[in-house]
């Protein structure tokens, strides 16, 4: 049997295997999983089991401010004017077991008691809600739907208190921030670029994978001919990482540099325009360039599967992706809901919009994408009867039309370096992969 080690090597082959940070569940809270039905699996989003509670769970903030694994339920209301009698309002489930009574601090609410489901009961005359430590009415409770008597609750002492945090070797610029429980759990949930004080997300480009900092993106130049770049911001905090458009499709991460006063601009086709903003907004010229942070991408080669694992590393950070490399698109995919079933649906894709056809008679579905792209897309998403629909994108479109009022039909002019692309049909979804959340197993 072989030993684990801080470098792995495989039974009698002699083959080196790098350690994988890998979701690892506690005593308690246990990491839930999307099962394909290809066999392959991926650690479900932001959501645990509580074994204790028998109910899945969520990193949220108690009234006291403690983080907490806090369960996944419908909201409790007062029937009473003295906010003393509890009663569960089944919003999402016609047989629930838990539900949560909140207070409300300062306008956010936040999760005060849970309470255990009882017998059905008849819907009460009207709502109250604690605030600030008083009781006020509500309004009227909605009909339709069931509402329930509550067992007396229980406060936050019951949950499982859980943290989130950067894990590294110091010195090192790319961190793995992971959720931790008090009870042993560990999940990596994503990264942080150290140096840019931001959280960062794996990208691919056309020159390799790197992780992008989050950033507020920004189209403004400061000059009227376009050639400065900056951004323009109404009240609010300042950001970290600022990104603007690069020539070549990719965009460019800088830092916030000094506040500019003057005028803003922006590129319209060959056109640099005034930007007639509303309100007080402060303008900042963009400081010193962030290189986003390289990183190594491995696929694994699971037989028999479409999707596989992907791998991410740099430095002493080496964890998976929360996206799954689809074989039969050849790009990468994220778990999104249809009903009770998960399917990977491309993570990279364009949003569609509808323009109108010759005579501003008939709709067509679009992707207005730059060109060149920073890496190729080969899908567009847009929603049809609340879901996400999928459809494959085709070759540069011919002459639409936008309609203006009285102005009437007038021809479509994309922004500067965007192409106008013609979609291909709906794509049914049972052609992604399906699959359920589970836990562990």
């Amino acid at each position: 049997m072989c030993a684990a080690a801080a470098v792995l090597a495989a039974c009698g082959d002699g083959i080196v295997v790098e350690p994988v940070d890998e979701a690892v569940s506690g005593a308690r809270l246990m990491v839930e999983w999307v099962f394909y039905g290809d066999g392959s699996r991926q650690p479900a989003p932001q959501a645990f089991y509580d074994t204790e509670l028998h109910a899945r769970c969520q990193p949220g903030t108690w009234v006291d401010g403690t983080r907490r694994c806090i369960p996944v339920a419908d909201p409790a209301i007062y029937t009473r004017p003295d906010c003393t009698v509890p009663i569960g309002v089944g919003l999402t489930n016609q047989h629930p077991d838990l539900f949560i009574g909140y207070e409300i601090e300062f306008g956010v609410a936040r999760p005060k008691r849970i309470y255990r489901a009882l017998a059905p009961v008849a819907q009460p005359e009207a709502a109250y809600q604690l605030s600030d430590g008083e009781c006020f009415g509500v309004g009227a409770t909605p009909p339709g739907i069931p509402y329930f008597a509550l067992a007396p609750g229980f406060d936050g002492n019951r949950m499982a208190v859980i943290d989130e945090r950067d894990d590294g070797a110091d010195g090192e610029r790319l961190a793995q921030v992971v959720v931790e429980s008090s009870d042993g759990l560990r999940v990596p949930i994503g990264f942080r670029d150290r140096e840019a004080g931001a959280l960062c997300e794996p990208e691919q480009r056309a020159s390799g994978t790197v992780c992008a900092p989050r950033a507020a993106p920004s189209d403004i130049y400061l000059d009227p001919s376009c050639r400065e770049p900056g951004i323009a911001l109404f009240d609010g905090p300042q950001p970290s990482v600022v990104s603007h458009p690069g020539p070549d499709g990719c965009r460019l991460d800088y830092r916030v540099g000094p506040v500019v006063e003057g005028a803003f601009y922006r590129r319209n086709g060959a056109v640099c325009e005034l930007v007639p903003f509303d309100g007080f907004v402060r303008g900042y010229r963009l400081g010193a360039p962030v290189e986003p942070i390289r990183l190594e991408r491995e696929v694994d080669d699971a037989t028999g599967r479409r999707l596989q694992r992907v791998t991410l590393a740099s430095g002493s950070v080496r964890a998976r992706s929360d996206r799954m490399f689809d074989t039969a698109t050849r790009d990468e995919c994220r778990p999104v809901a249809f009903g009770d079933v998960l399917r990977c649906l491309p993570a990279r894709a364009a949003h569609a919009t509808y323009l109108l056809g010759p005579g501003c008679g008939v709709s067509v579905l679009v992707a207005e994408m730059r060109a060149p792209a920073c890496a190729p897309v080969a899908f567009a998403m847009s929603s049809a009867d609340g879901f996400p629909e999928i459809r494959a994108i085709g070759d540069p479109a011919g002459p639409l039309f936008d309609a203006f009022g009285a102005a009437g039909c007038v021809p479509h002019v994309p922004p500067a370096d965007h192409v106008v692309y013609d979609l291909g049909p709906p794509i049914p979804p049972e052609t992604f992969t399906g699959g359920r959340i589970a836990g562990e197993r």
